[in-house]
C-alpha cells in the first residue's frame, strides 16, 4: 500500500512509521512500541501523515467512509420512518362502506444515542467512574448535555448536524467503546430524559440537555453489562455491530424501555435503584408506551447469536 513506510505524528504516541495497513486497521511502530489503530478513523483527529501527498490519500479515504456511512444512516432513517408510518395507520369507520385506511402524519419524536469519540490507542482513567468522560470536548455526565458535531458529507461539509426527531421526554443514551475493544463491546454509561433541545440554526452546534431529575450515570462495572448493540441494529445489516462515522443514532421507544428495564436490573440493591425504577415508570407514562407490547431486545448481538 502507498502509506506503508511513511512517517506519522500521533497526538498521544508521538512520531512513528506505518508498517502495515489491512482493511480497517493500520499498524504503526512508535518509540514505545507497535500500535494497531483504526483506519482511516485515527487520521480524523489524532494522527497525521508527514507527507502532504499521502495526507491527501488519507483524507480521501476518510471522505469515502463518511459518504458510505451517510448512505447507511439514510437507509436506517428511511426504515425508521416506514416503521413509524405503519404503526400510525388508523382505520376510519364508516356506516356506508369500508374506506381505505387513513394515514396519520407520523410523529417525528425519537430517542437518541451518542457515541463517545474515543479511538484505539487512548486509555481512560476509571478512578472517578465515568464522571468526566467527554465527547467532542463536552463533559457529558457533568453537564448532562450532548452535541451533534458537524456533518462530514460533501453537500453539508462542516455544517452543524440538526436534531430532527428529538423532543422533550426523548431518552438520551450515552455510549462508548474502550480502547482496543471491538465495536460490539460498546456499552451504555449514562442515560437522561431530554427536556431541552437547541437547533443549530441559532447556535454553533445542536445539542440535547437535561435539567430534570431523570438522569443516571452507571459505574464501570454496571456499564460493561449494558452492551449497546444488544438493543440496537442497522437496518441493512442487522447482525453487524457497526457505527462508523457520525456521533448520534435514533431509536424507538421499545428499545428505550428495554434499556431502562435492564438498568433497573443492574442498579438493583444500589442507592440508585429507586431512581432507576421511577425513571422507567415515568418514561412509560409520559410517552404512552404499551409495556405489554414491548418485546425482548433484538439488536445486532442478539441477531448475531
Amino acid at each position: 500500500m502507498k502509506l506503508i513506510g511513511h512517517e506519522v505524528l500521533h497526538k498521544a504516541f508521538g512520531k512513528g512509521k506505518i508498517i502495515e495497513l489491512e482493511h480497517d486497521k493500520i499498524t504503526v511502530e512508535f518509540k514505545d512500541g507497535v500500535k494497531q489503530l483504526a483506519y482511516p478513523d485515527v487520521f480524523e483527529d489524532f494522527m497525521k501523515v508527514q507527507d502532504p501527498l499521502m495526507e491527501k490519500v488519507v483524507q480521501k479515504a476518510l471522505q469515502s467512509k463518511f459518504d458510505d456511512q451517510k448512505k447507511i444512516d439514510d437507509d436506517n432513517n428511511e426504515a425508521w420512518e416506514e416503521h413509524i408510518s405503519k404503526k400510525q395507520i388508523v382505520p376510519v369507520k364508516s356506516k356506508k362502506k369500508a374506506s381505505k385506511p387513513k394515514v396519520v402524519k407520523p410523529i417525528n419524536r425519537a430517542n437518541i444515542a451518542f457515541k463517545c469519540n474515543m479511538t484505539d490507542g487512548e486509555r481512560l482513567d476509571f478512578s472517578e467512574g465515568f464522571k468526566w468522560i467527554g465527547c467532542d470536548e463536552n463533559a457529558l455526565i457533568s453537564k448532562w448535555q450532548a452535541m451533534t458535531g458537524s456533518d462530514k458529507t460533501d453537500d453539508n461539509k462542516n455544517k452543524a448536524m440538526k436534531l430532527k426527531r428529538v423532543q422533550s421526554n426523548s431518552l438520551c443514551v450515552l455510549t462508548m467503546r474502550e480502547a482496543n475493544h471491538k465495536e460490539e463491546d460498546r456499552f451504555i454509561f449514562g442515560v437522561f430524559l431530554v427536556d431541552e433541545t437547541q437547533d443549530a440554526d441559532r447556535i454553533e452546534s445542536s445539542f440535547v440537555r437535561s435539567e430534570s431529575a431523570y438522569k443516571m450515570a452507571l459505574t464501570p462495572d454496571e456499564a460493561r453489562k449494558m452492551k449497546f448493540w444488544k438493543y440496537h441494529s442497522n437496518a441493512n445489516k442487522p447482525e453487524t455491530p457497526s457505527w462508523s462515522s457520525g456521533i448520534h443514532r435514533y431509536f424507538l421507544d421499545d428499545q428505550a424501555v428495554q434499556i431502562l428495564k435492564d438498568i433497573v436490573a443492574v442498579k438493583k440493591g444500589s442507592d440508585d435503584a429507586p431512581l432507576a425504577e421511577r425513571f422507567l415508570a415515568h418514561f412509560i407514562e409520559v410517552n404512552g408506551v404499551d409495556i405489554d407490547k414491548v418485546g425482548e431486545p433484538s439488536g445486532a448481538l442478539v441477531a448475531k447469536n
